[in-house]
């Protein structure tokens, strides 16, 4: 099998999520993941928009990374002008090609379009730069004229062709026959670019592969506008697992990929996800989990090493001493069978209010119901949070750590964020708590009404392990705090052991 591009269009196409703004810092460490990822091209934004996207894809183009740096630029001479300043190798030269952009949005005739295709990929070339013609909306362009389109691009130099599914009506059995045409009548490489709105980017993409595609546009996370783009991870583990295609990518780094971008742009991935979410190799069901401990294909399709994940096996309201003793055993953790009967009751309880218990949660629960009579190096006496319209918010937390009286305050965004850094605060100088750091934090409404309870879920780590604490209270800013002193308490209590 032939190997496929990715193209990565996260700063790009995925910048245009609503909502969704990258730093210069936050653009350049997203660059930086996806060249160690093996990403072999990346649009880095589109260098027109702003003085400080200019900037900022300068930045990633001075980065030295061996993926090439494109920026997006429409058929319009001052696009090319500011790509070459912010030192790209190459522009995504976007034409639109269905009857509804010529004449609707660029209000000219289909002559006037091929002349500003093949003037803008001739400027393009004349300053150095690699040039993938894309037709926008090119799915719903007359199949004549997206040939003609793409003739009038080669003849001026163009080095790529793509064709954009921009409002994502394409279906996977127009898509391979097309790219076979396509692919019959243009020796260049050809690319796909193909939204979400339908469901149907991943299938589309991988038709128009079998159909002679070589590249193919993604984002992590499926990030874009409207409901976004062919999810990089999902396109990349495709393309490897059932077609055999080479593409380059190091497939153990996409759960981290996934982490940085969901956190950089804010948006939170779905906990059912293919192959990044949450949830994608968490097993449930007795006759699941049954056949997982004996053979692992039984119900997954990879394994989530491949991915950088791991599997994990959640427990539910019906589970028994017997089968909390088992899977605990599995898992090399030595319980005194006198503390398993409070173990399933603190399980019962959670699984009472819908919650799902995990490996990580049956350990942290564990743990919890172990050390519930040793002393506990850190004590919460109170939490006291102001929250402010107009400024930030502040807090105060009382502590009493290893007998002594700790006192903090602090400002954040927000009440939950003046908390925990008040108490990041109170922590100074215990013990190393220096290398402990939050990686991952969820809050969830168990009830209804303004007196809910809620769940809140952290993943703390020092660098070497990982520990995860839940607390449910009435409180969202106590439950956090809650939690978060239970994992520390729990390192420090591993650490004195």
């Amino acid at each position: 099998m032939p190997s496929i591009t990715l193209l990565d269009t996260t700063l790009r196409d995925g910048e245009q999520t609503p909502g969704v703004s990258f730093s210069l810092e936050a653009k350049l460490a997203i660059a930086r993941k996806l060249d160690e990822l093996g990403v072999g091209i990346i649009e880095a934004g589109s260098a027109v928009t702003s003085e400080s996207e200019a900037r900022a894809i300068k930045a990633v183009s001075s980065e030295g990374l061996d993926a090439r740096i494109f920026s997006f630029a429409r058929i319009v001479k001052g696009d090319i002008d500011a790509a070459v300043s912010a030192g790209v190798s190459g522009v995504h030269l976007v034409a639109p090609t269905s009857d509804a952009h010529i004449e609707k949005k660029l209000k000219i005739s289909r002559a006037q379009l091929l002349e500003r295709v093949s003037g803008s990929v001739s400027y393009a070339k004349s300053n150095g730069l690699v040039v993938e013609l894309s037709a926008e909306d090119g799915s719903r362009t007359q199949p004549d004229f997206l040939e003609s389109v793409f003739r009038a691009g080669l003849d001026a130099g163009a080095d790529r062709l793509c064709v954009c599914d921009t409002v994502g009506v394409l279906t996977p059995e127009r898509a391979k026959p097309l790219f076979e045409v396509l692919s019959s009548r243009f020796r260049v490489p050809l690319a796909v670019h193909c939204h979400n709105d339908l469901g149907l980017a991943v299938a589309n993409s991988l038709a128009a592969v079998r159909g002679g595609a070589r590249e193919v546009h993604c984002t992590v996370n499926g990030l874009g506008e409207r409901t976004g783009n062919a999810p990089l991870e999902e396109v990349a583990v495709s393309l490897s697992k059932h077609y055999g295609y080479e593409t380059g990518l190091a497939l153990s780094l996409l759960t981290s990929a996934s982490d940085l971008v969901s956190t950089l742009s804010g948006v939170s991935v779905s906990l059912n996800k293919p192959i990044v979410g949450r949830h994608a190799f968490v097993h449930t069901a007795g006759i699941h989990i049954d056949g997982m401990l004996k053979d692992s294909s039984t119900y997954e399709a990879l394994t989530p090493e491949l991915v950088g994940a791991r599997r994990e096996f959640a427990l539910s309201k019906h589970v028994g001493i017997a089968a909390v003793r088992d899977r605990l055993s599995q898992l090399g953790f030595s319980v005194p069978e006198e503390a398993l009967p409070d173990i399933v009751v603190r399980i019962k309880r959670l699984g009472d209010s819908g919650k799902l218990i995990t490996d990580a949660d049956l350990l942290a629960i564990s743990e919890t119901s172990l050390a519930q009579n040793l002393a506990r190096p850190i004590e919460i006496l109170g939490v006291r949070a102001v929250s402010s319209r107009d400024s930030l918010s502040e807090a105060n937390v009382s502590v009493r750590i290893n007998g002594r009286l700790v006192e903090a305050s602090a400002r954040g965004v927000g009440p939950l964020d003046a908390a925990m850094a008040a108490l990041q605060d109170a922590l100074k100088g215990i013990e190393d708590t220096s290398s402990i750091r939050l990686v991952y934090y969820d809050v969830k409404s168990v009830t209804g009404g303004t007196n809910a309870l809620v769940d809140t879920r952290i993943d703390i780590t020092d660098g070497k392990e990982t520990i995860v604490s839940r607390n449910i209270g009435p409180d969202v800013v106590q439950s956090g705090v809650d939690a978060m002193v239970e994992g520390v308490n729990r390192f420090l209590l591993r650490r004195r052991k």
